[in-house]
């Protein structure tokens, strides 16, 4: 990466609307629905966060050694995310 660039900076020439006029109204509340999801989420940085806490919180608890187990204890961490 070279320092000395200069920093992209997009520029957004539509502003990329949802045309809501043929929508019924079960289908403009699910739209909603995903909208506020997807600006409430948890950020993917956030989940590794959480998920690397709780794998240390497990290890220190269960002292894994074996390889199967640890992949067994990373995919149970990732299911309380």
């Amino acid at each position: 990466m070279d320092p000395n660039a200069n920093i992209f900076i997009p520029i957004q020439k539509d502003p990329h609307t949802i045309p809501m006029t043929y929508l019924s109204k079960k289908q403009i509340k699910i739209l909603q629905d995903l909208i506020s999801e997807w600006a409430t989420a948890s950020k993917s940085n956030n989940a590794l966060i959480k998920w690397e806490k709780r794998r240390r919180q497990t290890l220190d608890m269960l002292n894994v050694k074996s390889e199967l187990s640890f992949l067994l204890l990373n995919i149970s961490s990732l299911k309380l995310l």
